[in-house]
């Protein structure tokens, strides 16, 4: 029952925050356009209101998605329809597989030992994180392999390479986490967040004779974003670069011009376009948030002893499943911030040609992420129990 609990609230996590990648799509669409006065809608004959057009209206939009999804296919000589159909199921395919493995939240309970908040806990889950990424942006390749386009294989051809050098990118921006909780499993990452650090421990109540005035006592949540900032800033270009997918109507980069992949889609091809590319953005929202931001921890806030004082009155069960239900709501709150914050980042950088993006990875990421990783290690071995000596 548990497990199929932590299914349909992964299910509902990732709904949300498509969804909200959606409004924010349609709203960067639209924005500079309301106050024009050609835009506005017309007065009705009969009062002050404006008589609306029936796109405004979401269900008026979803019967129109409906009715290009059930209509006739376009029929195009030399695309091949099955590799292009294959390809993106396979893409959506590994893109969701991917989102199920990212966990929520800490244990059941809070307890420690606990069954982790995570519908599918592997014990290699990062490794098979990063497979299952490759595969996405591989499969999203082989779509614009499947047409005859110049401009699709050159969309397929710049998918391909960004793909290989950001895997390889991602690998060496995991591996501080990895060095930091020794374990490859997504949910250790996120158990090793919980609770709080102190930043200026180290200070002491004297320092080099000088008293710290109580510095030692200030504490922060134990997010990766504050233990290894550096690692929290390489992430985000990273995901960027890997995860981020292009098309023809491509309105979160202000670009409509012949880009890449689509150009001989029918409606249908360009709704399940637009899925896969709001997946892909809430998988990379998704890591940052468990990685880097403690999945559905509250800050400053200790589960167990609160647990402590109501599992007597309202016992085990019931206690257990709200706290299961605030980590999951803790969770898609911080999914949405993160996705409304990475639109507007989208939106004022624009974006950056293959060569630039390629060049950007091997000369500047690549070195950042190697340097982090020695200073990582470095860090790593003066704190361990023998004194850092090997």
């Amino acid at each position: 029952m548990i497990n199929l609990s932590l299914a349909l609230l992964t299910f509902a996590a990732i709904s949300t925050a498509a969804i909200f990648a959606a409004i924010l799509d349609r709203s960067s669409r639209l924005a500079g356009t309301s106050n024009r006065f050609e835009t506005q809608p017309p007065r009705s004959e009969w009062g002050n209101e404006r008589v609306h057009a029936p796109a405004h209206y979401a269900s008026a939009r979803g019967l129109a998605i409906a009715a290009r999804l059930v209509r006739s296919r376009t029929i195009v000589s030399d695309v091949s329809d099955p590799l292009r159909r294959s390809s993106r199921t396979l893409s959506l395919f590994a893109t969701a597989t991917a989102l199920s493995i990212v966990p929520f939240g800490a244990t059941w309970g809070g307890e420690e030992g606990g069954q982790a908040l995570v519908a599918v806990n592997l014990e290699y889950g990062l490794g098979v994180l990063v497979f299952l990424v490759l595969i996405s942006g591989l499969a999203q390749a082989a779509t614009g392999l499947a047409e005859r386009s110049l401009w699709a294989r050159l969309g397929a051809l710049r998918i391909a390479g960004q793909s290989l050098i950001g895997v390889a990118l991602l690998l060496l921006v995991f591996a501080p986490l990895v060095l930091a909780t020794t374990s490859l499993r997504p949910h250790d990452i996120v158990l090793a967040q919980q609770g709080t650090f102190a930043p200026f421990e180290f200070l002491g109540d004297q320092f080099f004779g000088l008293n710290s005035m109580g510095l030692n006592r200030f504490r922060l949540p134990n997010w990766f974003l504050l233990r290894q900032p550096l690692t929290a800033i390489l992430i985000i270009p990273t995901l960027g670069i890997l995860l981020q997918r292009y098309s023809v109507f491509d309105t979160m980069n202000n670009t409509a011009g012949m880009s890449g992949l689509g150009l001989d889609s029918d409606p249908s091809d360009l709704y399940w376009m637009g899925i896969e590319a709001r997946l892909s953005s809430v998988l990379a929202v998704a890591l940052f948030v468990a990685f880097f931001l403690g999945a559905g921890s509250i800050p400053y806030f200790d589960p167990s002893i609160l647990m402590g004082k109501i599992e007597p009155i309202l016992g085990e069960g019931f206690p257990a499943a709200l706290l299961l239900l605030a980590e999951a709501g803790v969770f898609v709150a911080k999914m949405l911030f993160v996705l409304y914050w990475a639109s507007i980042l989208r939106r004022s950088t624009g974006r950056a040609r293959t060569d630039q993006s390629l060049e950007t990875m091997t000369r500047r990421l690549i070195p950042l992420a190697w340097a982090n990783l020695l200073l990582a290690s470095a860090l790593s071995l003066l704190s361990a129990p023998s004194g850092g000596l090997l």
